[in-house]
């Protein structure tokens, strides 16, 4: 009697161990609602790695995931909208909002969301904004910025980008010189219109621009094309471009999480190598 009770619960053990292995192993399905992507986040184990919220309604979000996460340090969940509005950014270190529409992005996350959001990077943590993700904060108020032009629909694209010193400190001298990178429509900067506000920093000037559409030419060439500035106790930079295109381009996706990082005393894990440099961009 005591073997068959011993075997049981061997058996049991056993089918229970199976059972959370295969769970943990199974990967996360997209958000699609707020129930969904909230019950993701809060069963994602503890990994010390920095946790990263993909705001989610973008053709390149599983493509952002996976530069990010091939860097080793970062751990990424899709979030919606209506996941901001609700709170899901408490425990996370930084929030990403890529291409589709600024204003769509806002409007999907409701004055809470954006409210939501601004005060996540208020109190130490981190935004990466990428063409409609760079023109978010200007449009709500916690980038110093504006856009020179209201016709935004300039086009697509490659265009030559150069780093300044404070870039080069971000993303390495590997970089140096003329880069090529695709454009679509990212915003045009003017910065630092309001004295009151943080200062804009730039990390990359565009040297060449496109301006179909009617859209004024000449605005372009020598503007911003990524930007650092900082919010209370957080930090922001913004890529008017898309180097998340780019096979050599991509890593400046980790490397300016791991430059927030750094700034915001987030650790890093230690596990977790530092990308490896690209090979540089023709």
């Amino acid at each position: 009697m005591r073997a068959r009770i011993f075997s049981f619960s061997i058996f049991s053990f056993l089918l229970f161990t199976a059972a959370a292995c295969l769970q943990a192993t199974e990967p996360a399905a997209p958000s699609g609602s707020s129930e969904v992507s909230q019950e993701a986040a809060a069963e994602t184990p503890a990994s010390g790695k920095l946790k990263v919220a993909i705001y989610s309604l973008s053709m390149q979000k599983k493509r952002i995931a996976h530069i990010l996460e091939e860097d080793g340090a970062f751990e990424c969940t899709p979030v919606s909208g209506e996941d901001i509005k609700n709170g899901i950014l408490e425990g996370f270190d930084f929030v990403l909002l890529p291409g589709g529409s600024g204003r769509g992005q806002a409007r999907s996350m409701q004055p809470e969301g954006v409210a939501n959001l601004k005060k996540f990077v208020h109190d130490g943590n981190g935004y990466l904004g990428i063409c409609a993700g760079a023109y978010f904060p200007m449009q709500q108020g916690f980038l110093n910025g504006n856009t020179k032009s209201p016709k935004w629909l300039r086009g697509e694209e490659h265009l030559d980008l150069e780093l300044t010193e404070e870039g080069l400190e971000v993303f390495g001298e590997e970089f140096r010189g003329i880069q090529k990178v695709r454009y679509a429509n990212g915003p045009v900067f003017d910065i630092n219109i309001d004295p009151n506000m943080p200062q804009v920093e730039v990390l990359a000037w565009f040297r060449s621009e496109t301006a179909k559409n009617g859209t004024p030419a000449g605005i372009q060439v020598n503007s911003p094309a990524m930007v650092r500035t900082t919010y209370g106790n957080g930090m922001l930079i913004t890529f008017s471009p898309h180097p998340e295109s780019s096979d050599t381009l991509c890593v400046f996706l980790p490397k300016a999480l791991r430059y927030m990082a750094k700034y915001l005393n987030k650790p890093i894990p230690e596990n977790a190598p530092n990308q490896p440099a690209a090979e540089k961009a023709n």
